[in-house]
């Protein structure tokens, strides 16, 4: 697929370990924008924007994706605190389970590529080999 232009990337997540590197090693050759919701990130050459009411984060991902329309959108946050799970689990799921869908559907919306990018948790094995079903 060729590209007029830098490809655009849109990264949820783009504070945390995973979202932060990416968004560091793709701003060269992509016009990489971002949002967060606990710890403010600034990059050379990367837009980052806070979601700070997080009863209305999924209203708020599917605005902005497609206002910034990407070409992709990667999924790079999620709670893996099996403790914070158990004792939070209207937020657990709320991160791990609605804003990955959210993020998919805004993204098929505008007919981006989505990549979901998972916790050891969910595919590390633990309960066999994944498959389809």
């Amino acid at each position: 697929m060729a590209y007029a232009k830098k490809p655009r990337v849109f990264i949820l997540g783009i504070s945390g370990l995973i979202g932060n590197e990416l968004a560091w090693r793709m701003r060269e050759k992509y016009d990489v924008t971002g949002a967060y919701f606990h710890h403010p990130v600034q990059i050379p050459d990367v837009q980052a924007y806070p979601i700070s009411n997080p009863a209305q984060a999924t209203s708020i991902l599917e605005t902005m994706v497609r206002v910034l329309n990407p070409d992709f959108c990667i999924m790079a946050c999620g709670i893996n605190d099996r403790k914070m799970c158990a004792e939070q689990v209207k937020i657990a799921e709320g991160v791990n389970i609605y804003l990955p869908l959210s993020l998919a559907i805004a993204a098929n919306k505008i007919k981006a590529k989505n990549i979901n990018l998972s916790c050891s948790d969910i595919f590390g094995g633990y309960a066999g080999d994944y498959n389809e079903k």
